[in-house]
């Protein structure tokens, strides 16, 4: 999120913007390159949102965190009830 949207969202909700495991300001994960499978870091991202007491929340994922958002909503729609994504894709014509 950019700045200007993370201070509109913040007025209304709460806003937690973790990095994805192994990107950003974020450790690597343990293991090897399967641990940056969707499936496994959407679980990471459920199971940090439960960890901060949140049952049930919305995801806005940008880039790699939209497809991540996606996968946890797929897996997880106990938890997850709504997605933005902030990335958009580009389908060659023909």
């Amino acid at each position: 999120m950019d700045g200007l949207d993370l201070q509109v969202a913040s007025d209304s909700f709460r806003v937690i913007c973790p990095d994805l495991p192994g990107y950003g300001g974020s450790a690597k994960p343990e293991g090897g390159h399967e641990q940056y499978a969707k499936r496994v870091t959407a679980a990471t991202m459920v199971a940090l949102m439960r960890h901060l007491g949140h049952e049930h929340f919305s995801l806005v994922g940008h880039d790699r965190g939209a497809l991540v958002a996606f996968r946890a909503a797929l897996d997880h729609p106990d938890a997850v009830d709504h997605i933005s994504s902030r990335s958009s894709t580009t389908c060659p014509s023909g």
